[in-house]
């Protein structure tokens, strides 16, 4: 009988041993539930490690307003810091950002620095040889600014034998080098460009109009000069060959896009432009 105490003691403790452990596993179970329900089978991949670590490594940049930068008091903020925010909710984990340059990102996804890249992504044809893309959360123009009291320049053919700088590897670089016979020079970011542009080693900048429109706002003696030459997708980067992780992140797209999110949150930081329509006027 004594034995038979015991041995009743042992279980009861073990039993509450595996409880314990159980308890501090409902976060990750719950992430799990919600990948398992989101994609009609439990997840794979760099997908099932998000849910079990309940936590998404967001890569964005911190030089890029209004997209997303950090701010005289260490803060990080932003269009695209709001849109992974609320990816994190939709999917019930956790998001923790880092900010590597824009040219480390294909690398750091590859090498699983981070999880996805939710920083204004075009998915080029260069980008795509290296990493994967959702589906579009939102579109802007690519667009040409000049120094206040210069001429403007309205089309591609007007670049001809004009410095022209833009942001490494973005797809206003890829462009510029395709369709105009300008001299492209690389920054690691839009704003590099901006200090030779005010002082006349670059005729003209191109970049996303919502950042030049921002670039303005902030004082910097740009104007933007013509329509933007053309219109781009921007989307989420994920490391290739990671359909899960794809498939739970337009998921999330799919919900802020339906329930108006991304709207809104384009209109906040946009200056009231609903960048979240292809070729929209807000552009």
């Amino acid at each position: 009988m004594k034995r038979a105490g015991a041995l009743a003691a042992v279980l009861v403790v073990l039993a509450l041993a595996v409880g314990g452990c159980g308890g501090h596993s409902s976060t990750p179970t719950s992430a799990l539930d919600k990948f398992k329900k989101i994609l009609g089978h439990a997840p794979t991949g760099v997908a099932r490690q998000v849910a079990l670590k309940n936590e998404l490594v967001v890569a964005d940049d911190g030089n890029y307003p209004p997209q997303s930068w950090i701010d005289k008091s260490g803060k990080l903020q932003g269009f695209d810091v709001d849109v992974a925010n609320k990816v994190g909710q939709l999917l019930g984990v956790k998001v923790t950002f880092t900010n590597p340059t824009w040219d480390a990102v294909p690398g750091g996804l590859r090498s699983g620095a981070f999880d996805v890249s939710i920083g204004s992504l075009a998915p080029t044809a260069e980008l795509q040889a290296l990493i994967d893309f959702t589906d579009p959360y939102y579109y802007t123009g690519g667009q040409l600014a000049v120094k206040q009291g210069t001429p403007p320049i309205l089309s591609a053919a007007g670049l001809a034998g004009k410095i022209v700088g833009a942001g490494a590897q973005t797809t206003f670089f890829y462009w510029l080098r395709s369709h105009t016979s300008a001299t492209v020079k690389a920054f690691t970011t839009e704003a590099d460009s901006f200090p030779q542009l005010k002082d006349g080693a670059l005729t003209a900048i191109m970049a996303a109009q919502p950042t030049l429109r921002q670039a303005i706002k902030s004082g910097e003696p740009f104007v933007l000069s013509g329509s933007p030459l053309f219109y781009q997708g921007l989307a989420f980067g994920v490391h290739k060959n990671e359909p899960d992780l794809k498939a739970v992140l337009d998921y999330a797209i799919r919900t802020m896009r339906s329930d108006g999110t991304l709207s809104r949150l384009s209109k906040e930081w946009f200056g009231g432009a609903d960048l979240t329509t292809n070729g929209s006027s807000g552009n």
